[in-house]
């Protein structure tokens, strides 16, 4: 049946045509009752029927929809939608989805206990195990909550156990499919060895040796198959067409091309070469902006958190359900329904990248990171050297990137004393790789030898996508990893940690054949203080003993790396999100010019391919835009929450998914709850940065009261009326007034007027034109105020000096930066008005109170020395 129709606007005749066309099928090929049939509206389930010339409104859509409620009947809705519609066109039977959306509209309809109106069987159902997520229930405590409940409750309509309650919840979800594979990694059963009972390449049996006693089990019996290996898909499909039915989240998918700013600035992946280069060649792609851009992201994973488990090459064998959805995503597409704009539409996508750490980029892409050609980007060009004392491979050769007429080119005593002539290496493109490893044959399994003839250890699982080869940035080198192992090398080697020093007895040897020699002295942290929130205690990392740091992860490193050692090496760029293009070719500059430098300061041994690697992720942000897109600590955050689902350790996997399952339901029901319900969407933070919820902190949440001495009361209240936007026009005007009363320097009447504008102030307020706000702003604060340890303020978690002693973080240090008139003398009649950082400590959080009609927190501060040094950084001088 066509259902072109459906996307044309309701108010023309093509649609009221098609609207006559499908009603005449219905009374012809459908089941009416009568002159009826059953109504397709979402609000009655298709159980109500209407004649022809009824028309219902859909209730459902009404802008109206009270906030107060929880939309249960809009979430079946959306999620069985393609159900809705197959039953509208009357097919034989009712499939398991239908069973499904049947089941769960009954429930949505029974009441909680006789007389209940606020939920449902279902919604209590739903919110219940919300609260169980959030807070991490044991499966126990709430089987006992649900004992307890029905015991308080009059004659409650509530599961009896959770897992009664997770079946409910599982058919609102989507489901996963089981694909046996062979023990040894070499195949999958699917498709054309879907019922196969050995693997095709090793021979390894399909299912697990049952032994009972001394004898064994017959392995093929029905009742003993248990499968020696599962992989367990996701389908991906499925679950790109809910992001487009779910209205809360359909008009996000099309932010890239209607609200994206296209100021040239790279912000976001759209903004970088490959998103245009792919629009560019692929416009019939590109022309609707709801076909998606994907990326897969891969790391390795152990449920036990103890060490990873690796795929090796084998990983592509696992990947051929993905790489077929890709494939019917790209040639064919798969009709959705748009839930923003109610239309239905083809949707399309694409696999832009993959972003995984050095050791996924060999699995994923096929090239090997280890040995002499260890660097993709520079591929077999790549300038290596095999140190013989060290026992290694390092990286290094870095001048041939920098321009042909750069003086450390010509300078081959400081290097290793041959002059560089040679012209940076070229990337591999992926056509040229793709004509590169046609016929490659790919042997994957355990029980194959390993093949060690050249760089290439597989073709890559990706070239079956039709457009991959000429993707130009298939695989991101990763910024997080990189980073980390950089700063190894560089706080190994600075403070002579044993085991990661990179100037130790054999580079010292190795040193002997380049000639180069430096020494450095190590620095103390096991003092140092950073901001709450802002990295795990990196103190407890710090050995004094064996004068080493150690045990810090990722984050810790890239927190030191960019904040405490640019106290070390002072230059450097500033962190932002927003990117200049122009301002690449100056850090392109800036990495080559550092890498050499290092050459003529570290050993050989220092420069592996981590540190070698930084020399290509400028050419990355400009081709992928800005590096937190494509970068592996969200995938590591997320696997760590995978890892948390695991209940029953001798069954982590299948935890993993029912977690996972759960997990993914309640996120999309939590979409449509009012604004009054806790979700991962609307949970108050920490730190809230909600304006109307500053609140103390401390043990005393009261604060103590004590009296404000004059000069403290009367600096608190001048600050607060210069501060106070509704006086901003009665400053002006008492600046207007004084101008024309007194003929004094501009110096002398800038400090009169803060010294006179409050009594000033307090005289205008008398007249009726003022408002009742600042008549009591006025009369000055109370004489007794509130003083706190802390304070959380628009996001933002303050302590005073004196509770910062005790803690591990510090969080008394703030920055004021304010625009003011700077004079050079008192003589000045034109100061500069310019923008000044101010720095100092907080001693005292106080808040001023005006007799209980309006309440201002305040902060009282130790100012420090502030200077600038040669490199343009700001020095802080705290003693």
């Amino acid at each position: 049946m066509d259902k072109e129709w459906t996307k044309l606007a309701r108010e023309s005749k093509e649609y009221q045509n098609g609207v006559d066309f499908f009603l005449d099928y219905a009374y012809t090929k459908g089941k009416p009752r009568g002159k009826e049939i059953s109504c397709p509206c979402a609000e009655c389930y298709n159980t109500n029927w209407f004649t022809r010339k009824i028309r219902k409104p859909n209730d459902l859509n009404d802008d109206h929809v009270n906030d107060e409620e929880d939309q249960i009947d809009e979430v079946i809705f959306e999620r069985f939608r393609d159900v809705i519609q197959e039953e509208c066109e009357f097919n034989e039977g009712l499939n398991e989805d239908a069973k499904k959306f049947y089941n769960l509209v009954e429930e949505a309809k029974q009441e909680l206990y006789p007389g209940c109106k606020n939920f449902s069987k279902l919604s209590f159902t739903f919110r219940l195990n919300l609260l169980k997520c959030l807070y991490g229930w044991s499966n126990e405590s709430f089987n006992a909550l649900l004992e307890l409940m029905k015991e308080a409750m009059p004659s409650p309509n509530i599961p009896d156990t959770f897992n009664k309650t997770k079946g409910m919840i599982k058919d609102l979800g989507l489901d996963y499919k089981k694909i046996d594979a062979c023990p040894n990694d070499c195949m999958i059963y699917w498709k054309n060895y879907e019922n196969e009972t050995s693997c095709h390449v090793c021979g390894a049996p399909r299912w697990k040796e049952i032994v009972e006693g001394n004898h064994q089990v017959g392995k093929n019996h029905e009742s003993y198959k248990v499968s020696a290996k599962i992989l367990r898909h996701f389908p991906l499909i499925p679950r790109l067409q809910r992001l487009f039915m779910c209205s809360k989240t359909a008009s996000s998918l099309r932010w890239h091309k209607e609200e994206r700013s296209k100021d040239g600035k790279l912000r976001h992946p759209s903004d970088g070469e490959v998103w245009k280069e792919f629009d560019k060649r692929h416009p019939d792609f590109a022309l609707d902006s709801r076909n998606i851009r994907l990326g897969l992201s891969s790391d390795g994973f152990n449920s036990f958190r103890t060490m990873n488990v690796s795929h090796r090459n084998n990983i592509d064998v696992y990947l051929q359900p993905l790489i077929e959805e890709l494939k019917v995503l790209w040639d064919l597409g798969v009709e959705t329904y748009d839930a923003s704009l109610k239309q239905t539409f083809q949707m399309r996508a694409s696999l832009l990248w993959t972003i995984s750490d050095f050791p996924g980029y060999a699995m994923l892409s096929g090239w090997s990171t280890k040995g002499k050609l260890a660097c993709p980007g520079c591929n077999y060009n790549t300038n290596s050297t095999y140190l013989k004392h060290s026992r290694k491979m390092c990286y290094m050769g870095h001048r041939a990137f920098l321009p042909m007429d750069h003086k450390y080119r010509s300078n081959a005593r400081d290097f290793n004393g041959r002059t560089e002539n040679r012209p940076p290496p070229e990337l591999l493109k992926g056509e040229d790789i793709f004509d590169l490893l046609e016929g490659f044959n790919n042997a994957f399994g355990m029980m194959q030898k390993k093949c060690n003839d050249g760089p290439w250890k597989k073709k890559s699982i990706f070239f079956e996508l039709p457009y991959w080869k000429h993707n130009i940035l298939p695989h991101n080198l990763d910024v997080m990893h990189i980073e980390k192992n950089i700063f190894d090398n560089i706080i190994g080697t600075l403070f002579d940690i044993l085991g990661k020093t990179k100037d130790h007895e054999k580079a010292r040897l190795d040193l002997q054949d380049m000639g180069i020699r430096k020494k450095l002295h190590p620095k103390e942290l096991d003092q140092a203080k950073k901001p709450d929130g802002c990295a795990s205690n990196i103190s407890k990392c710090v050995q004094l003993a064996e004068r080493k740091v150690s045990g810090y992860k990722s984050h810790d490193a890239h927190f030191m790396l960019h904040y405490l050692l640019q106290v070390v090496v002072r230059s450097a760029m500033s962190n932002q999100k927003v990117i200049e293009v122009d301002d690449l070719d100056i850090l392109q500059t800036e990495i080559l010019e550092t890498l050499c430098q290092s050459e003529t300061i570290f050993p050989p041994s220092f420069f592996d391919i981590m540190v070698h690697l930084p020399i290509h992720l400028v050419n990355e942000v400009r081709l992928g835009g800005p590096v937190q897109f494509r970068w592996m600590y969200f995938t590591e955050r997320y696997l760590g929450k995978l890892k948390s689902y695991v209940r029953n350790k001798s069954r982590p996997k299948g935890s993993i998914v029912e977690g996972y399952l759960v997990e993914e339901c309640l996120t999309f029901y939590s979409r449509y709850l009012h604004s009054g319900v806790d979700t991962r969407f609307s949970r108050m933070t920490r730190n809230s940065d909600t304006c109307d919820l500053s609140h103390p902190i401390g043990g005393k949440k009261k604060g103590e009261g004590n009296y404000l001495d004059c000069k403290s009361r009367s600096q608190a209240h001048r600050y607060i009326l210069f501060n106070c936007d509704d006086v901003q026009c009665f400053i002006s005007e008492h600046e207007n007034e004084d101008v024309n009363v007194n003929k004094r320097k501009r110096w002398s009447k800038a400090k009169s007027q803060g010294l006179d504008f409050v009594e000033w102030f307090k005289k205008r307020a008398l007249l009726s034109d003022v408002s009742d706000k600042l008549k009591k702003l006025s009369r000055g604060p109370n004489k007794i105020a509130r003083h706190f340890s802390g304070y959380v303020i628009n996001g933002y978690r303050f302590h005073t000096k004196h509770c910062d002693a005790r803690r591990k973080t510090k969080n008394s240090g703030v920055t004021l930066m304010t625009v003011t008139e700077s004079f050079a003398s008192t003589k000045d009649e034109n100061p500069i008005v310019q923008s000044i950082a101010y720095y100092g400590s907080i001693t005292e959080i106080v808040e001023v109170d005006y007799y209980g009609m309006l309440k201002f927190v305040l902060f009282r501060y130790d100012w420090f020395e502030v200077e600038e040094d040669k490199f343009g950084l700001t020095c802080v001088y705290f003693n």
